[in-house]
């Protein structure tokens, strides 16, 4: 929501279609990428109780990584 919510606000700021066309991908790319973080990593350790700060860390990084790479 956060991602999705600021996004708007800063396509709000222009009239440059390019720009709000490439706010959209990326904003897009992360939600999916978070979505693949959580599926992959973050449920099966929230089950186990073992979803702690070292935990959300590695998600973070593996979202920041993921992002990255299809980016790039």
């Amino acid at each position: 929501m956060f991602i999705k919510n600021k996004t708007e606000m800063m396509k709000k700021e222009t009239d440059n279609e390019l720009y709000k066309k490439y706010m959209d991908l990326l904003s897009e790319t992360i939600v999916k990428c978070v979505i693949a973080t959580n599926q992959t990593y973050v449920e099966n350790l929230k089950n186990k109780n073992a979803f702690d700060t070292a935990a959300q860390k590695e998600a973070f990084n593996r979202t920041y990584e993921a992002v990255m790479n299809i980016l790039s």
